[in-house]
């Protein structure tokens, strides 16, 4: 199943993740430090930029506009 919806709920020292699935299921429940969070946000930007690059260097592909993160 495919995450569809990511709630994060900003605390003074801890960060809570919430991932929903399409029907509205729980997939991932997790608690951050700030920097775990910031690294985790940096390393998913990260990879989605490299598929992002992959995609637009294979020519049978294209380009895939209206991509999100």
């Amino acid at each position: 199943m495919q995450i569809r919806s990511v709630g994060i709920d900003l605390g003074k020292t801890t960060f809570h993740l919430v991932a929903l699935g399409d029907n509205g299921k729980v997939l991932l429940k997790k608690k951050f430090t700030q920097k775990q969070l910031i690294a985790l946000v940096l390393v998913q930007t990260l990879r989605w930029l490299e598929w992002t690059v992959i995609m637009v260097q294979d020519e049978s592909i294209g380009f895939v506009q209206g991509t999100t993160f």
